[in-house]
Formats: structure tokens, sequence, C-alpha cells
């Protein structure tokens, strides 16, 4: 598949381009779809709460609940960067104990990337 996005200008003739969705996006996102029950929001919210874990820009160790919110506008939910932090490390790397493990956190991460953002 090829890829055939351009940027248009607007009407003004100054063309627009805007700053990929971020985590914080995402959480955003997943919060308001009343189409979830509370368990699929908890469980799609901690996945995407897990990768601003492994994607964030300051690695100090184990951050606080509070640093991973604060740092969730900092993780852009591009296809591209989840590709390259999440697949050139083995997912022990991450802390996960087996490849299923790592699987089912992938799968819960997928639904809340934008729609607009895949490819």
């Amino acid at each position: 598949m090829y890829d055939l996005k351009v940027t248009l200008p607007l009407a003004s003739g100054v063309a627009q381009i805007s700053a990929p969705p971020t985590a914080a996006d995402a959480i955003a996102m997943v919060e308001a779809d009343a189409g979830l029950t509370a368990v699929q929001r908890r469980d799609r919210i901690s996945a995407v709460m897990a990768l601003v874990r492994i994607c964030r820009p300051v690695d100090d160790g184990r951050p606080s609940p509070a640093d991973t919110r604060r740092d969730a506008p900092l993780v852009p939910m591009t296809c591209a960067l989840l590709r390259e932090r999440l697949y050139r490390r083995q997912p022990k790397a991450f802390g996960f104990n087996n490849q299923r493990t790592f699987e089912n956190f992938i799968s819960q991460v997928r639904p809340s990337v934008p729609m607009m953002m895949r490819q």
C-alpha cells in the first residue's frame, strides 16, 4: 500500500499541519467513549499508561502514576513511534513475562491509537 497523504493548503493559502495525537489524547478518547464498559475502559487506560511508561522521554526508573499522567502529552501516538519503541526490543526488556502477555498489552493499546494515525 502506498502512502498518498498530501498536505493541502487551506482557503487562506497557508498549509496547516497538525501535531500528532498524544497518549493524553488517547486517554481522553477512551474516557469519553460511551460504548466501552467500565472494565474495557479501565484496561485500555491501563495499557496506554503502560505505553507511556515504556515510551516516556525521561527514564528515571519506575514512575509514579502522577508522573505517568504528566508525561502522557509527551508521547506521540503514531504508528511509526510505536513500532520503533515496542518492536526493537524483546518484551522482557519492558517487564513482560512472556510473548502472550505482550500481545495482550498490544491488543489493548491498538484501539487507543486514533484512527487517523493508523496506516
